[in-house]
């Protein structure tokens, strides 16, 4: 006999309400008035040790985004990721051209994770540019699929970052980014 007992989903949006009480009133301000949704909340230290990893080789690296989605005031596609911290790519397969990460990965975000999800990846294309290329898109369309899942590429050389989201890879714009 089957015995169904409910379990808590993986993920869960969170309300803004939670997000913008632990803001200050500025910033508070622009994550709910900032026109364009959805958004991305990203801190200083979180964007400097990203950079700081991928420019520790001029080669593909990357690893995972923790954070936390939060409701929006209207509907669907209103929506914030918070991203609170990373998780690194510690074994991996990179060249300049391109980057196949260990699945530990998952074990050390997990470890990490501390009331976040993994809400997306980040890869370098070291003194290329940043866009995603055709096996970025296939990669988040079979691992990063979901409305909310971002993925940011790094030009460490050229200090250049591009955010994109949800299963088609849709670029972000600047105003959508927020520090």
């Amino acid at each position: 006999m089957i015995t169904w007992t409910e379990q808590r989903p993986d993920f869960v949006r969170r309300s803004l309400d939670d997000l913008i009480s632990g803001l200050p009133f500025t910033k508070a301000c622009a994550v709910v008035l900032a026109g364009r949704m959805p958004r991305v909340l990203v801190g200083p230290s979180v964007m400097g040790g990203i950079f700081a990893h991928l420019q520790e080789r001029r080669i593909e690296m990357g690893g995972l985004l923790l954070g936390t989605v939060y409701e929006g005031l209207s509907g669907h596609d209103d929506f914030v990721i918070e991203i609170a911290n990373f998780a690194r790519s510690i074994d991996f397969d990179g060249t300049s051209v391109s980057l196949r990460m260990d699945s530990d990965v998952w074990e050390r975000a997990r470890k990490s994770a501390q009331g976040t999800t993994v809400v997306g990846w980040y890869h370098s294309h070291p003194d290329l540019g940043v866009f995603f290329s055709g096996t970025d898109r296939k990669t988040q369309r079979a691992f990063f699929n979901q409305p909310h899942s971002i993925g940011l590429v790094v030009d460490p050389i050229r200090l250049q970052e591009k955010w994109f989201i949800g299963r088609d890879s849709v670029e972000l714009q600047d105003v959508q980014i927020l520090r």
